[in-house]
């Protein structure tokens, strides 16, 4: 009888030890697929320029005080050439000239926009000068998150994107389905042990709060980084770790240990969210089969 619980017994760690083996190669390799991807994406568009040269458009034209006085000066002369006392005659000739001055106006407007747009569009881009920023790119890439705020201007990098998030979007199927899997276990197994049950699922609602608290926890700490009011922290980061990637919050020029906390914190958020929904299943899944000891075993 003792030789067949030592037996169990060993088979039982030797299934956890393989399992932590699988945990931790997956985590690697999902490491190293972000670093080498920063190192690609960072040496292919920090030496990118933009070899389309900016048309400036003639100052001339967008001189609007040289403008409105040559207008005032023509209804200066149209007052001295006509007669002022047949009003009829001079408002009509006003009008014609106050109507070329409003299209020089509309003119200047719209050339002043598209200068502006068509020099932001030829100036290099250095949103991957920074490593950490790159880094963050690449993790928002591979996890769908997307935030927008960094994208590739090269030919070479856009095709890199395509090939990259081709490979580590599954890559991070597979880490979130691997780590979501094990850390459910062992958190259940914690509960188990804590609340002195032999086997015991986790509530739902002690689920939630428990991603509640990270949402809050990862709130705080931009807060804290950045000095953003709470409500646009909880925002950003609820936006991340939902992969709805809004953006436009987290400059690619912040700093260094902004970027790095954020990567860290949408890597483990994620894998913390497949945790909680994996407790979440097997609850619904042991509250429906009436089995009160269901939990997946470990293999």
């Amino acid at each position: 009888m003792s030789s067949i619980k030592e037996s169990s017994k060993a088979g039982c760690e030797t299934g956890t030890n393989r399992c932590c083996l699988s945990i931790c190669s997956v985590c690697l390799m999902v490491i190293v697929y972000i670093v080498c991807g920063a190192i690609a994406f960072f040496f292919i568009e920090s030496h990118h320029k933009v070899e389309q040269p900016i048309s400036k458009p003639n100052q001339e034209d967008l001189d609007l005080d040289s403008l409105r006085n040559s207008t005032v000066q023509r209804l200066w002369t149209l007052t001295l050439e006509l007669n002022v006392f047949y009003e009829s005659n001079w408002t009509q000739v006003a009008e014609l000239e106050l109507q070329k001055f409003q299209d020089e106006i509309m003119k200047y407007v719209f050339v002043s926009e598209y200068y502006g747009n068509h020099r932001k569009l030829n100036t290099c881009d250095d949103s991957f000068s920074s490593f950490p920023a790159t880094i963050l790119y690449c993790l928002t890439l591979i996890t769908t998150i997307g935030y927008g705020a960094v994208s590739p201007r090269s030919l070479p990098g856009r095709i890199l994107t395509v090939f990259y998030a081709c490979v580590g979007i599954p890559l991070t199927l597979c880490y979130l389905a691997t780590v979501g899997d094990f850390f459910s276990r062992v958190t259940r197994r914690g509960y188990s042990k804590l609340m002195r049950k032999g086997s015991s699922g986790i509530p739902i609602p002690l689920s939630l709060t428990l991603l509640f608290l990270y949402l809050c926890g990862g709130a705080l700490v931009f807060w804290w980084l950045e000095g953003w009011p709470f409500v646009d922290a909880i925002f950003f980061c609820f936006a991340s770790l939902a992969t709805i990637g809004f953006g436009g919050m987290l400059d690619p020029h912040s700093k260094s240990i902004s970027l790095i906390a954020s990567s860290v914190y949408i890597l483990l958020g994620m894998a913390l969210i497949s945790t909680v929904f994996n407790l979440v299943q097997d609850e619904i899944l042991r509250t429906r089969t009436g089995r009160v000891g269901y939990h997946r075993p470990i293999s």
